[in-house]
């Protein structure tokens, strides 16, 4: 975990740039979306009508109106919440309104991973690719860009690339909103534990972050409700666990690259074609990936231990959810391949400014503008 030895300026135009940007793709990309109700949204929403549930004594009393309602395992307190808020403005006007606030936070959740990655690196250019990287990656389709339920993915990349990076708001403001996201996202996301834990190893390796013991703090409070309520649901019926399976299925998120005529879906095996792709893809990005790390340990051992880091976290969070779920589903690629990009992003801008390594850096950037050209 990182912290930046000397703060970056960043001119506002370049902040106004990147929130434009990713509120002009985010809302392009779930523009159809604001015509019906998608998918799980249909729960939040007639709970929203009539509560199924009715809670007796002290949650009762704290929670009337069944915010804390647990649905697929976990709690869903913001979609709940704002179910609520457009259904008692109009059902009718509830498509418009998800689309607007799903365009909304995602782009405020790459906005955050440019601010958090441009401290962390002290460089504006590896910010913005890790937020265009984001903001273009397709795991970021209509299906999750349509409805309140997938809020919990962004704003779960924007909390990991922050815990990752040891990133601090220099205003007031700016502090207890972040606070205030974190609370918001233990609320939301099963997977919250893996930033507790993130936080938890900052604090440790530097107990002068307070602000990372209040994050912390102020997202494991929360997120003890999710595991009480997920101890308290039936086991629900999943795909096996055994490490085989856990293996295909993480593998399969390869595919996520390789474009849709060379394969059948992201769950099944791809065409021989799709398959050279995908090893020739992997194969030359980390081998560049490792070179990369390999020459900042001498020059910039602070950016290298982020690129691993980064790294790292993005490929626990794809085994992690895997194994619990037992499948892969698609947004379990939002948060893994957010903090990788953020890796290749870091790695690339340091080294395309070094003469002696612009060759491996050119190189990270070549294949990741390849990648999304499909």
């Amino acid at each position: 975990m990182l912290r930046a030895n000397s703060p970056v300026r960043i001119p506002p135009r370049v902040h106004i740039l990147i929130l434009v940007v990713a509120i002009i793709v985010f809302g392009y990309r779930g523009w159809d979306a604001r015509m019906w109700l998608m998918y799980l949204d249909e729960v939040f929403v007639k709970h929203a009508i009539a509560p199924d549930v009715v809670y007796e004594g002290l949650r009762g009393t704290l929670d009337p109106l069944g915010f804390l309602t647990s649905f697929s395992g976990y709690i869903h307190l913001v979609p709940r919440v704002l179910a609520e808020l457009f259904a008692a403005v109009s059902l009718e006007s509830y498509p418009f309104l998800t689309w607007l606030t799903a365009t909304a936070v995602w782009s405020i959740s790459a906005w955050i991973v440019f601010v958090a990655i441009s401290a962390s690196s002290r460089s504006t250019v590896a910010g913005s690719f890790a937020a265009l990287a984001f903001v273009f990656h397709p795991a970021s389709n209509i299906i999750l860009l349509g409805q309140l339920n997938a809020l919990q993915w962004p704003m779960l990349l924007a909390c990991t690339i922050t815990a990752v990076t040891a990133y601090r708001p220099h205003t007031r403001v700016g502090r207890v909103a972040l606070v205030v996201l974190f609370i918001a996202t233990a609320l939301n996301a099963a997977l919250t534990f893996l930033v507790i834990g993130a936080l938890a190893f900052s604090y440790l390796r530097d107990r002068s972050r307070q602000y990372t013991a209040i994050l912390f703090a102020a997202t494991t409070v929360p997120f003890v409700l999710q595991v009480i309520t997920y101890l308290g649901q039936e086991a629900r019926q999943v795909k096996s666990r055994q490490l085989a399976n856990v293996v295909r299925e993480t593998l399969y998120a390869t595919q996520v690259l390789v474009p849709g005529s060379l394969r059948n879906g992201v769950d099944t095996a791809p065409s021989g074609l799709g398959l050279v792709l995908i090893i020739t893809f992997w194969t030359t990005l980390v081998a560049a990936l490792i070179a990369a790390v390999i020459r900042l340990r001498n020059t910039d051992p602070n950016r290298a231990q982020l690129v691993v880091t980064l790294a790292t976290t993005g490929v626990v969070f794809l085994v992690v959810s895997v194994a619990f779920n037992g499948n892969l589903n698609h947004q379990y690629l939002v948060v893994p391949y957010g903090c990788f990009w953020s890796a290749c992003a870091v790695a690339a801008s340091t080294l395309v400014g070094d003469r002696s390594t612009r060759l491996v850096g050119q190189l990270l950037t070549l294949v990741a503008v390849g990648t999304f050209a499909f």
